[in-house]
């Protein structure tokens, strides 16, 4: 049942970057972390509803929070001085991986707290996600204050296609 979430998250990561390109780095990463973060604070809350609902939730869940990791690492590279990009992307790495690696630990210690058969349990899990999430909101917000970051805010010139000269 996981895959389809995974394969979410691939078209995600492409969609994301095509949208990042016509609407700007900064604003596409604001909204997928947003729907991300309201994601992590409902989904653990949704344990006895339709099948459907949690589906289509968790769907849209994979797409946010898989979908904007790509346009971070771009948006690396076009902020950063050159001589600094390799370790920015090395600390992005590292703060992306270790907190992937957390996390799971926060999310167990939780269940075991309130006990895995309590329902509420599943939801103050999802919420520690969601606290998360919300620092990637506020850092997202940040983007807009820093003027290093002021290329980020804009749309990306899409290449025109070459016109042949026989054609004229």
């Amino acid at each position: 049942m996981t895959s389809p979430f995974h394969v979410t998250g691939m078209i995600a990561a492409l969609m994301a970057g095509v949208l990042a390109d016509r609407f700007g780095r900064a604003p596409v990463i604001l909204v997928m972390a947003t729907i991300s973060a309201a994601c992590s604070l409902v989904f653990g809350w949704l344990i006895g509803m339709s099948l459907v609902l949690v589906v289509g939730l968790g769907l849209l869940y994979g797409f946010a929070a898989l979908g904007d990791s790509p346009i971070y690492s771009t948006a690396i590279t076009e902020v950063v001085a050159p001589a600094y990009r390799g370790s920015a992307l090395a600390l992005r790495s590292l703060l992306g991986y270790g907190a992937g690696a957390a996390a799971p630990l926060l999310f167990g210690a939780i269940l075991d707290w309130y006990g895995i058969r309590n329902a509420g349990a599943w939801g103050w899990a999802f919420v520690s996600l969601g606290i998360a999430g919300a620092g990637a909101v506020a850092s997202a917000l940040l983007l807009y204050r820093i003027p290093e970051a002021v290329a980020l805010h804009r749309r990306r010139a899409l290449p025109r296609p070459a016109v042949s000269t026989a054609a004229r």
